[in-house]
């Protein structure tokens, strides 16, 4: 709805009710005779959208709706812009982080059994698991799937 031609406020006025904010701000952008008569619909947006405000001295229901509107969407705008500078400032793509042990990793405990079992043990890590090895470096690629050890 836009212009109204010489329709009567009373008339409109169901319609309106379950229209938005925005809408009856354009409303009554195209019929100005439309703002003196729809105070009580602001109100009723001003009570719904923030409850715990008041109109300030001589402010209309629809200049105080207009007023946190703009004064929430600018807080809005400055909360992305904060958000959108702290993401420019960290580093793109994926780390890779390395990690320094003291021995060979251990296989799981059923690993171990099986190899045990099977005779499919090596003999370096047997003899690993016994006596600490050297210090080595250890890379970790992590793929969401699947975790990479590069040694």
């Amino acid at each position: 709805i836009a212009e109204v031609g010489g329709v009567p406020f009373e008339i409109l006025e169901p319609v309106l009710e379950r229209g938005t904010p925005e809408q009856l701000y354009r409303i009554e952008q195209s019929n100005q005779w439309f703002t003196e008569e729809s105070d009580e619909l602001w109100m009723r947006h001003c009570q719904r959208d923030f409850k715990r405000e008041s109109p300030q001295e001589y402010e209309s229901w629809r200049e105080m709706y207009l007023r946190l509107h703009d004064e929430r969407e600018e807080r809005l705008r400055m909360l992305t812009q904060n958000i959108s500078s702290a993401h420019a400032n960290k580093p793109k793509g994926r780390q890779v982080k390395m990690a320094f042990v003291n021995s060979v990793a251990k296989p799981p405990r059923d690993v171990r059994r099986r190899q045990e079992k099977f005779g499919t043990i090596s003999g370096s890590s047997a003899s690993s698991t016994s006596a600490a090895a050297p210090i080595k470096s250890v890379s970790y690629f992590s793929f969401g799937f699947m975790t990479l050890v590069l040694r």
